[in-house]
């Protein structure tokens, strides 16, 4: 990753602590503001310190990447116990900044990725644009043209995510034991587990290439499920290049009436 984000397990543990560290001392205080206050004032100061919350999380969560911005995204989508429940749609409303707007890396630190396994951009893309399209936890995906005319998505990892990832999952065990009062579902084993398994996967490109293709050679000429194949040529360990399809977020698909609503 770039220099502003550290790849160490020190420092990046260093930085969860201060989130934790930071989050118990926000609580402490928010009870002790509370006291003699009405009805209507606690509810003020508890939505302050809630949206405080997220906003520290999604900051410090978003800039680690790896598995820290991973634990933020899934977080968006919990039922977060240490927020009051008049709040935590909000909350979640933040966090999942995480999964649509993330902090991007500015190309002059992901081009030198991408030509180190393809060589110049210019010996297999007509096109392409400097600017994300999409950015998350390991890696940021751009729009580009092939020579042969062919618009994919180039998924490239952010360098050092596959150290940063490491440090993360002997540093969130840590983590959990500071928030186990207030994020109770993260005292659950299998909960962190699925974290790190699911970003074992998701690090590992070479076999995503060969899940993707397996599966749009299922689906190729289905009358309503397209899955983009990927280019075989031009994936490797730090890039993924597939089929670019233009699509909806899952934030439109929920908002999306049931079927006989």
């Amino acid at each position: 990753m770039s220099d502003r984000v550290p790849l160490t397990r020190i420092n990046r543990g260093r930085a969860l602590g201060k989130l934790a560290a930071g989050q118990a001392v926000r609580t402490a205080s928010s009870r002790l503001s509370m006291i003699g206050r009405s009805e209507q004032a606690r509810e003020l100061l508890a939505e302050r310190s809630t949206l405080q919350a997220a906003d520290q999380l999604v900051t410090v969560l978003g800039s680690l990447k790896g598995s820290a911005m991973k634990l933020g995204q899934l977080l968006s989508m919990l039922e977060v116990d240490m927020v009051p429940e008049a709040h935590r749609e909000r909350f979640r409303q933040k966090l999942a900044r995480l999964r649509d707007q993330a902090p991007r890396e500015p190309f002059s630190v992901m081009r030198p990725i991408i030509e180190s396994n393809l060589g110049a951009l210019s010996k297999n893309f007509r096109d392409f644009d400097e600017t994300p399209v999409a950015a998350a936890s390991i890696g940021q995906v751009y729009r580009a043209v092939l020579l042969d005319g062919r618009e994919v998505a180039v998924k490239v990892k952010y360098p050092g995510v596959d150290e940063a990832v490491r440090a993360d999952m002997q540093n969130l065990a840590l983590f959990t034991k500071f928030w186990r009062k207030a994020l109770p579902t993260l005292s659950n084993s299998a909960f962190m587990d699925e974290i790190s398994m699911n970003l074992e996967s998701e690090l590992d490109y070479p076999r995503e290439a060969r899940t993707q293709h397996e599966i749009a050679e299922r689906y190729r000429g289905h009358p309503f499920i397209v899955v983009p194949d990927c280019i075989p040529e031009l994936c490797t360990s730090q890039i993924l290049v597939t089929e670019f399809l233009d699509g909806q977020a899952f934030p439109y698909m929920q908002a999306l009436p049931e079927e006989g609503a």
